[in-house]
């Protein structure tokens, strides 16, 4: 089962949505029109991403049979999820945010190298030869 958050259009806070039917179910709405036919646990799953993963296989697949049911008994529940990055998650703390270590400090570096393509990763004289990474622009670099 794929899981992620979606943005429905017009709407300013993501869901929970799971793939189903080829496309994506924001669960939320799905609980909405027919609360009375899901668990108490399913109806956290609609609001956190962890508790969908933390359910296990089982509850994943009695989730979406509750939404076939749901689906054609009430066939006239639509949405339209917009093309909008989200993260994941949204850590309560920053300490939350911090995993562990080697997570940050490897994430750091994919961001940069997402976002700052012209900045390129140089070795520094010494003595900060300790320092492995110098950051300098790609125009600026001499040897």
């Amino acid at each position: 089962m794929k899981v992620r958050r979606v943005y429905l259009k017009g709407g300013d806070d993501p869901f929970v949505a799971v793939w189903h039917r080829n496309q994506w179910m924001p669960l939320a709405p799905i609980f909405n029109a027919a609360p009375q036919t899901f668990t108490v646990d399913e109806h956290r799953m609609a609001d956190s991403l962890i508790a969908v993963l933390q359910a296990g296989a089982d509850n994943r697949n009695a989730l979406l049979i509750s939404i076939d049911r749901v689906l054609n008994d009430h066939p006239e529940i639509g949405w339209e999820v917009e093309d909008r990055s989200v993260l994941p998650f949204n850590p309560l703390s920053y300490r939350d945010f911090m995993l562990f270590e080697q997570h940050v400090i490897q994430a750091s570096r994919g961001q940069r190298d997402a976002h700052c393509p012209n900045l390129v990763k140089e070795h520094a004289p010494s003595p900060w030869h300790g320092n492995c990474l110098c950051l300098a622009r790609r125009a600026t670099v001499s040897r």
